[in-house]
Order: C-alpha cells, then structure tokens, then sequence
C-alpha cells in the first residue's frame, strides 16, 4: 500500500476515535501526574501543609515569603525629624573623604521671628498636616 492509502485509512478510522477519547486522556493523565507528585514528593495532602514548606529554607521564594511575612508583621515605625534655623546652607566637607566631619555654620544675621520665616513656618506645619499618611503627630508646629 501506498502512504497516501495508509494515511486516508489512519484519517478515517483512528483520528475520530482519539478526538472522542481526548477529554478521557488529559483527565487520566492529570490524576496520574498529581498522584506521581503528591508520592513523589512526600506532600501532605492540600488542608495539612502551608504553602512555606514548598521550598528549602534557602530557596529565593522561600526567603520572599519569609520577608513578605516578617514585613507584613511589624508594626509601622516612626521617623522623628527636626527642622533647625538659621543654618548657612553650604557643605564644608571633604567629598572624596566619607570620615570628614563637617561643621554646621550658623547665620548670625537669621531673625526666627522675621515676617517671611514665619509664614514659611505656618505653610510647612499646614504641608505637613495634610500628609496624613505619612505624618501621625506634629509637635511645637
């Protein structure tokens, strides 16, 4: 026979066959590839294991649950900053030398009580508060 009459007889007869059969294929395939994991892989069925026992310790998504969680677990920390006046705004240290120790300068000619630095003053407080997000208290403001 020819490989035309070979192909038209596999056509004919096989191709229906395995269309009907296909749904039954892929259902057996998937229960015996999860059986075949779950005993290859000594897993505890789906109720009795959390999802961090899926990796070794130091597997990288291991290490990515164990930040989310420890992150998702602390309480927020707060940033206490101080505003100071009256500094002459110029870097006096060594830029090639990280151990410099600059020295504030302060401006002897800065007035607290001046017109503009009051206002200056009332506009950052009021910035501030609208940060609500980011801002939980403001003291002496």
């Amino acid at each position: 026979k020819s490989p035309r009459v070979v192909e038209k007889q596999l056509a004919q007869r096989f191709a229906p066959c395995v269309f009907k059969l296909a749904p039954c294929f892929v259902i057996l395939f998937a229960l015996i590839a999860s059986v075949a994991l779950n005993v290859g892989l000594e897993i505890k069925p789906g109720a009795q294991f959390h999802e961090s026992e899926l990796f070794p310790y130091d597997h990288t998504q291991q290490r990515s649950y164990r930040a989310v969680k420890m992150m998702a677990s602390l309480e927020p920390e707060y940033v206490y900053a101080n505003i100071i006046y009256g500094v002459v705004p110029e870097d006096n240290g060594d830029i090639n030398n990280p151990k410099s120790n600059p020295h504030a300068e302060w401006d002897s000619k800065f007035d607290i009580y001046a017109a503009g630095v009051q206002e200056f003053t009332i506009e950052l407080c009021n910035d501030l508060l609208a940060q609500r997000g980011m801002v939980r208290r403001l003291d002496m403001c």
